[in-house]
């Protein structure tokens, strides 16, 4: 049987989308041309093997807007899957489809009620509705928006971000019962990260409660040179997945304390993993992996104190406790799998599975 095209209109390229198209072609039976912007190499240098099987990626960079209209016009797509609608060349390609075949827009945005985003709702019946046959989210926080965008109950697809299960669902470190002592934090160096509250809820937990735990931070980005130095805090800067792997393997308690996280995907990770978790109420992924009191924390993000208060109870259990928080994680990781994301995107693309 001959493969159905789908031409993907994508912005920065990274490890776990990637994963799951190598997942998509793997079990389904489609043929993918990416095209894609170069990544932001200085706050997330991923190192992406781009050869694989039924898997063409393209520099969106290097084609002209004919040559790119020309592209796609040979391929003959069955159906264009574009991200986000910043790009006014894409949403001039899919326009041109939008009648004759799937069109699919994704977005991880939240609605927030700002200036923009209600300039969106009033043009999006004209510029977008009519370009799109479905929308393609993560979770619950993006389904305010995509309703107010006006799309209906069924064209709002959820599920669109999954981890990549082939490196950190064989960890499996929740039948540990030796976790170390140490909070871990993955993110880029920023100010809306969290990061700053981070190593001031840190330094005065150690002051006021004095523990053995560290911390360890993971990322890279503009204040990594304005690092916190403690002789409890580790900075490794960034890994690629396969290398944070490493450094999960022994536990911990995972902590993104985000002013605004639309969504997370590290979130998945760490549940996937077994991690207990503390995470900001700015986190969209908590509304999917985290049950505040049963495998973690949320608190209120800005709030140092409420930050701390959350770290301290970590500190003071038991191992037997962090080894139950980490099984839920786990159990909840598995709400979101590669299968669950093929099988969506696939009932839109009319291919049947056994």
């Amino acid at each position: 049987m001959s493969r159905k095209k789908v031409v993907i209109l994508f912005t920065e390229l990274s490890d776990y989308m990637l994963n799951m198209y190598r997942y998509w072609v793997d079990n389904s039976s489609v043929e993918l041309y990416i095209y894609r912007k170069e990544v932001n190499q200085k706050e997330a240098p991923f190192r992406l093997d781009l050869t694989y099987p039924h898997i063409h990626t393209y520099d969106k960079g290097k084609l002209t807007k004919r040559e790119l209209q020309q592209d796609i016009k040979d391929i003959e797509p069955h159906m264009i899957i574009c991200s986000g609608w910043s790009d006014k060349v894409y949403l001039y390609i899919v326009s041109l489809y939008s009648v004759a075949i799937p069109t699919i827009l994704t977005m991880d945005n939240q609605w927030r009620g700002s200036f923009k985003q209600y300039i969106a709702t009033a043009i999006s019946k004209i510029f977008l509705l009519p370009k799109f046959s479905h929308i393609w989210i993560p979770g619950k926080p993006q389904i305010e928006y995509a309703k107010r965008l006006g799309f209906g109950d069924g064209q709002i697809l959820t599920g669109y971000y999954v981890a990549n299960f082939s490196i950190f669902r064989q960890i499996d470190l929740y039948t540990k019962k030796d976790f170390k002592k140490r909070f871990i934090f993955v993110g880029r160096y920023r100010e809306d990260k969290g990061i700053l509250d981070l190593w001031s809820a840190f330094s005065r937990l150690c002051s006021k409660y004095p523990n053995d735990w560290e911390l360890l931070c993971i990322g890279t980005g503009e204040l990594y040179e304005q690092r916190m130095e403690h002789p409890q805090v580790k900075h490794l800067g960034f890994l690629q997945p396969i290398q944070l792997k490493e450094y999960m393997r022994d536990g911990g308690v995972f902590v993104l304390p985000s002013h605004f996280e639309p969504w997370g995907v590290v979130v998945h990770e760490f549940a996937m993993a077994g991690f207990p978790m503390i995470l900001s109420d700015e986190v969209g992924a908590s509304t999917q992996f985290l049950e505040d009191g049963v495998n973690g924390y949320i608190f209120e993000h800005k709030k140092i104190d409420d930050l701390i208060g959350k770290m301290k109870r970590m500190i003071v259990m038991s191992q037997e406790e962090l080894v139950d928080m980490g099984q839920k994680s786990y159990n909840l990781s598995q709400t979101i799998s590669e299968k669950i994301w093929a099988d969506t995107i696939d009932r839109i693309l009319g291919l049947a599975h056994d």
